[in-house]
């Protein structure tokens, strides 16, 4: 929504119901641009790392996950978001 505050990271699984995560990847990438996203899925296919990443992710996580691997993924996803910010605000 316009003049809504938008997330510092988004975890998106890639299967979702209605809307997948590579279709909000998409949609975050045009409507926040400094949204850092986490990809999120249980299928360990290298094609879906590198279109994740292809597609303006920041972050990749598999399934299963613990603990200390989302809080990695949320730290280099904060550090993407912040260089995001910093880069939207120099081209302004």
């Amino acid at each position: 929504r316009r003049g809504a505050q938008p997330f510092d990271i988004v975890f998106s699984d890639v299967q979702m119901p209605r809307l997948g995560g590579f279709e909000l990847l998409s949609l975050l990438n045009i409507e926040s641009p400094s949204t850092a996203t986490v990809i999120v899925t249980g299928n360990r296919e290298r094609e879906l790392v590198s279109a994740s990443l292809r597609g303006g992710a920041a972050e990749f996580l598999d399934k299963p996950f613990d603990l200390p691997s989302v809080l990695r993924a949320a730290h280099r996803a904060l550090d993407t978001h912040r260089e995001r910010r910093r880069q939207l605000a120099a081209q302004r």
